[in-house]
């Protein structure tokens, strides 16, 4: 594991060093700094005009607040911390691995994907929040299992739920899963006293972190909006009438002049819902397209094509990695309750997206779990093989 670490931050490291990063390039990158240099001169979470903004998740624009605060407006930095942290998501994982597939050496190949995967090695030099994101999650998958193999105690359910209301601060698309949590906790638990009790200690907890931000979201707005106003937005941007799956560009949006964020976020819930009620067809069809998006190796939204001369040798071997990883799913399905938790957060990311649109960043978040599949199968390899002989497969 320390191998593991050593090589994770290494490679993360000599990638931000090498791109360095003096300029913003990507969308989303040029929003979080804006607001972030705001927070961090007292301003507060307010758009350019100084108004007040609900349309962003917290977390993330107020820990890039916090790095300029402490090392001025410096983007290098930034990049730097976030190597940093997404080389120690790379032992958590090898942990996490430890305990599903109970092989040092499986726990080691997935280990080591993570560590070698260029994207999520390329995602540490942007100003988004995945790189943070997959450590909370890496912490929050730990925990769960932590809770069950302890006989259900509470007080890590309690855990749980404050790490579960800092991954809604980052990305609110995490609000539902304590119903998914529900679920496998009472399947796991075999109890639905213990399972109901749990659930709602995660829910209290979480609730508890949520809950400074939604008064906050109150009393500027005088709407209760749990964490952000854009899943109307989200919603009509995956499903409008010409939607292809992907993400409409924000720069084409109606701003809707005269409306608040929480009317405007409103006006597009509704006509999103009135495109989905009016070609349901339409957007079944949509499904499959949102799929590939999700779990694509490359981006090719309308954002801006990465597609290079390897781009065919890239889809190929990252297809042979999910058939790989199907492999794993079926030789671990029925294997413990501790996999099910494994197949929920890949799951409940996967229908977040068919719901509103489909990218290949948001594919990023079940990447771990995906890695920990694909070494079940890849490790008898190894084994047979003979390579790693000193780690007991």
């Amino acid at each position: 594991m320390l191998w593991i670490t050593i090589l994770a931050l290494g490679l993360r490291l000599v990638y931000v060093l090498v791109i360095g990063k003096e300029s913003l390039s990507w969308g989303d990158e040029f929003s979080y700094d804006s607001l972030a240099s705001r927070l961090a001169t007292g301003q507060g979470f307010v758009l350019a005009g100084g108004n007040p903004t609900l349309l962003r998740a917290p977390l993330y624009p107020m820990l890039l607040a916090g790095a300029y605060v402490l090392f001025g407006h410096n983007y290098m930095v930034v990049v730097l911390l976030q190597a940093v942290i997404g080389g120690l998501t790379a032992p958590l994982l090898v942990i996490l691995g430890r305990q599903l597939v109970k092989s040092e050496g499986m726990a080691i190949v997935a280990g080591f994907m993570f560590a070698c995967h260029p994207l999520l090695i390329f995602a540490a030099g942007l100003l988004y929040s995945e790189t943070v994101y997959l450590f909370i999650l890496m912490i929050f998958t730990l925990m769960c299992l932590r809770m069950v193999r302890g006989g259900g105690h509470k007080g890590w359910a309690l855990s749980c739920g404050v790490i579960l209301g800092l991954r809604v601060l980052m990305k609110q698309n995490m609000l539902l899963f304590p119903l998914a949590l529900f679920t496998w906790l009472w399947y796991s638990l075999k109890r639905l006293d213990r399972a109901c009790l749990l659930s709602a200690g995660v829910v209290l907890a979480m609730t508890v972190v949520i809950l400074p931000w939604t008064w906050r979201n109150y009393t500027v707005s005088g709407a209760i909006v749990l964490v952000s106003a854009n899943g109307g937005l989200n919603l009509w941007q995956g499903n409008h009438p010409e939607a292809t799956g992907a993400a409409y560009p924000l720069d084409q949006v109606d701003p809707l002049p005269g409306c608040s964020e929480v009317e405007r976020d409103a006006v597009y819930r509704s006509w999103a819902l009135d495109a989905i009620r009016s070609d349901p067809g339409r957007i079944l069809a949509l499904l499959p397209r949102k799929a590939v998006k999700f779990f694509a190796p490359l981006e090719t939204s309308n954002r801006g094509r990465v597609f290079l001369t390897l781009a065919p040798v890239i889809t190929a071997g990252w297809v042979t990695f999910l058939l790989i990883s199907f492999v794993g799913l079926l030789m671990t399905v029925g294997r413990s309750t501790d996999w099910d938790l494994v197949y929920l957060l890949i799951l409940y990311p996967l229908l977040v997206v068919l719901v509103f649109y489909g990218a290949t960043r948001y594919g990023m978040v079940v990447y771990p779990y995906l890695f920990l599949l694909a070494s079940v199968p890849l490790g008898k390899i190894v084994k047979r093989l003979g390579i790693l002989q000193r780690t007991p497969f």
